[in-house]
């Protein structure tokens, strides 16, 4: 490896950080509310310029995942395959629009009218924080000129490894609900009655909706791990593969068809329980299973073309 290559910590940073505003944003589109879990408040007027908050902060989460996206694509093998110019030209835009929401958090932490607390403070320094490693990782970028200055490529296996994770998280989650835990419980795509159910501990609720669950994640978990380890090399590849694909189907569709459900009702109605039920989908449990879908397919495509045969 040469010893003059540039960095790719500042991206991979970059990156990170970006992914947790991303994740701040899309849970204050699900309580509708503006600004960040413990930021700087925000003045009650505010509200009043908009229609649909929910569909700003979703707005502003999509953009942090596609900023994310872009820091990745600096550092990355498949960035290399993309036209510098259009990178550097999405850099460039992505820098202004950070810069200009900097400058508004320092001038309002500053010379606003409230007296700097530490949230502004610490809003400020990470603006400027942000700022810097976003330079750092464009003069890295500018150093890699052939596809060998990039990371190296990810092994194979790495969609049924990040399948794996969202499965155990999706099945601790259930099993923290079947042992009595009630966090998120409220916020779940359910039927109010069903919610209920759950948290009155009815058993036909607890065993049929959470336990069984609990223990399909558990095959999921030892289906993605034959997908990855060596071990699952003896069962043949359409066998795991196929239900990975059918669970990609099912999840992406689940995704899908409840996200655009959601939307309707939120333009149409948008008030009372039902409709923080539909922001909370769609912020949260919607993407979750769009993407959770998306791994699964991914996961059986690379066992189908780039597992190695077993060995006789």
């Amino acid at each position: 490896m040469s010893t003059s290559r540039r960095p790719s910590w500042p991206a991979y940073l970059v990156a990170v950080d970006l992914l947790v505003y991303a994740g701040a944003k899309a849970y204050m589109a699900a309580e509708g509310r503006l600004g960040l879990p413990g930021g700087p408040r925000v003045p009650p007027e505010s509200y009043q310029q908009y229609d649909h908050v929910w569909a700003r902060q979703l707005g502003l989460a999509g953009m942090g995942v596609l900023a994310a996206v872009l820091a990745l694509a600096t550092v990355r093998p498949w960035g290399a395959r993309i036209p510098r110019w259009m990178v550097m030209a999405a850099l460039g835009v992505q820098f202004v629009f950070s810069a200009m929401g900097a400058s508004v958090i320092v001038h309002n932490a500053l010379l606003g009218p409230e007296p700097l607390d530490w949230s502004q403070a610490l809003a400020t320094l990470h603006s400027v924080g942000g700022l810097a490693l976003w330079i750092a990782m464009v003069w890295a970028y500018l150093g890699r000129s052939r596809a060998e200055d990039f990371d190296r490529p990810l092994p194979w296996t790495w969609p049924a490894y990040a399948t794996c994770a969202f499965t155990v998280v999706y099945g601790s989650l259930k099993f923290y609900w079947a042992v009595g835990g009630t966090a998120l419980l409220r916020e779940a795509p359910l039927p109010p009655a069903a919610i209920q159910a759950l948290l009155h501990r009815e058993s036909w609720a607890v065993w049929g909706g959470l336990w069984a669950t609990v223990g399909l994640a558990v095959v999921g978990v030892v289906v993605t791990l034959a997908m990855a380890r060596p071990w699952g090399r003896r069962f043949p590849r359409w066998l795991l593969a196929t239900p990975a694909f059918l669970v990609c189907a099912a999840m992406v569709l689940r995704g899908g068809v409840t996200a655009v459900g959601d939307v309707q009702w939120l333009l149409s109605v948008g008030e009372g329980v039902p409709a923080r039920t539909a922001r909370w989908d769609l912020a949260v449990w919607a993407p979750f299973f769009l993407v959770w879908g998306v791994l699964w397919g991914l996961a059986g495509w690379f066992v189908l073309t780039r597992r190695p045969r077993a060995s006789l």
